[in-house]
């Protein structure tokens, strides 16, 4: 019993004793959360990109190959390439063949030229980050995104 009483004193004498973790004189800032960039934006662009080429040539086909109008009434090449782009851009530009000159293939391939038209712009354009368009937009240099606030003083 006395042997180890002094083992445990030996031990006790060899371990230093638990001291407070040492403080810094200067208090340190919260460092400000920068959300880090990701390539996901650039990523999805180059996977939709080509989906909507894909989409404009399905049009293209399908209005050239003349299923989507009567018969005898087909249209020719340059026609069914400027129908597929115009409704898939959403230009709007007005063109000899109308709509309602295609039968219900026809329509619905307008249709859905015209909605993935215009769900590829709403994405692609929300996907460009805020500094990215005050840089193409002012034609300046990488632009620090605080600078971009809305201020409450009204203009002079």
């Amino acid at each position: 019993m006395a042997r180890r009483s002094q083992a445990n004193q030996a031990r006790r004498q060899k371990t230093p004793p638990l001291s407070a973790p040492a403080v810094s004189p200067v208090p340190m800032e919260p460092q400000p959360v920068v959300p880090r960039r990701t390539d996901f934006g650039k990523n999805l662009v180059n996977l939709l990109f080509p989906a909507y080429v894909l989409m404009i040539a399905l049009g293209y086909g399908v209005f050239l190959s003349g299923m989507a109008t009567t018969r005898g009434n087909e249209i020719g090449s340059d026609r069914s390439l400027f129908h597929a782009i115009n409704a898939a851009s959403l230009t709007g530009f007005p063109a000899t063949v109308g709509v309602h000159e295609f039968n219900g293939l026809g329509q619905a391939t307008s249709l859905l030229l015209m909605m993935g038209g215009g769900l590829f712009s709403l994405i692609v354009g929300g996907l460009l980050p805020v500094e990215d368009a005050v840089v193409v937009a002012t034609r300046v240099g990488p632009v620090d995104v605080r600078t971009v606030a809305v201020q409450d003083q009204p203009l002079p």
